[in-house]
């Protein structure tokens, strides 16, 4: 099962180096959204303070878009999904998938975060909680766009339809995790609670979305 879950992770490696404009264009994009917003709204320094959280987690989000549609695409055109899917170990298939795909998108993006963040003029502590929060809150956001394009990428309509049915699991956790740099409700929630909570969710949604894809590539031969 381990060996599975390395051949998974170094096939996603290979997969990415092969197409790395695939893989670029997501954290391009999170980087020019977030650093050049501030220049195109031309706002009070203090209004974006307020929001610069929410905009890094609205342009996580759309990186997510950018590469939701190539995460099996590879994987069903070669038709290795009809291989694997007789293979007593994809379990540890889709894990290791899950995980690299989460790890290529997302680490290029945290690490970038607080410099981004220090443009905007946010102090040292809501820097490092947000660091923290992203570490954590991406795997929720991640594992709701890779269920999703589980269950959606042999349907020609995919590309239109996976924003459509992300969007409403995914509007409850950005209030989550932008309302608590706020001045409003999650504010006072002590940062061990919250991360506690977000903890909990990532744990829920990675079973759910190892469950749902199992079954989708299990079925798709």
């Amino acid at each position: 099962m381990y060996k599975v879950f390395l051949f998974s992770v170094k096939r996603e490696l290979l997969i990415t180096y092969r197409s790395l404009n695939d893989f670029l264009m997501p954290f391009s994009f999170f980087l020019l959204l977030s650093i050049f917003f501030p220049i195109i709204i031309n706002t009070d320094s203090l209004v974006l303070k307020k929001i610069a959280h929410g905009i890094l987690w609205i342009a996580y989000l759309f990186s997510c878009f950018l590469s939701i549609n190539r995460l099996f695409d590879e994987d069903y055109q070669s038709g290795f999904f009809e291989l694997i899917s007789k293979s007593k170990f994809l379990v540890a298939f889709v894990i290791g998938k899950l995980f690299c795909g989460w790890l290529l998108l997302t680490m290029p993006i945290i690490l970038v975060s607080p410099i981004t963040l220090y443009i905007y003029g946010i102090n040292e502590t809501d820097i490092v909680l947000l660091f923290f929060s992203m570490l954590i809150g991406t795997s929720i956001i991640f594992n709701i766009c890779f269920m999703v394009a589980s269950l959606t990428f042999n349907l020609k309509t995919s590309a239109i339809l996976a924003p459509v049915l992300i969007f409403p699991m995914i509007i409850p956790v950005l209030i989550l995790v932008t309302s608590f740099f706020g001045e409003d409700s999650f504010n006072s929630m002590h940062p061990f609670d919250f991360f506690k909570l977000l903890f909990l969710l990532s744990i829920i949604t990675t079973f759910f979305t190892i469950f749902a894809s199992y079954n989708t590539i299990k079925n798709s031969s």
